[in-house]
């Protein structure tokens, strides 16, 4: 299986989201997409949720760094 992300409609559409979500330029949520998919594909054996997956774990990310709604630790 390629593990290698295709820049597919599917991915451009999930990191402009992100990026439009937290505020953040593109060039800071596509490497963070990039190496979060890349890391879920490499041993997947079903990957129709990789994307959803990679979207809820860089939310996850970004909110770590500050950047989303609901950055406060509890």
């Amino acid at each position: 299986m390629n593990t290698v992300l295709q820049e597919r409609p599917e991915h451009v559409r999930a990191i402009e989201l992100l990026a439009q979500e937290s505020h953040v330029p593109i060039d800071v949520v596509r490497p963070l997409y990039k190496a979060e998919w890349a890391k879920l594909a490499m041993g997947a054996r079903i990957t129709a949720y990789i994307s959803v997956l990679t979207m809820r774990n860089v939310r996850r990310m970004l909110r770590q760094m500050g950047y989303m709604p609901g950055s406060s630790t509890l």
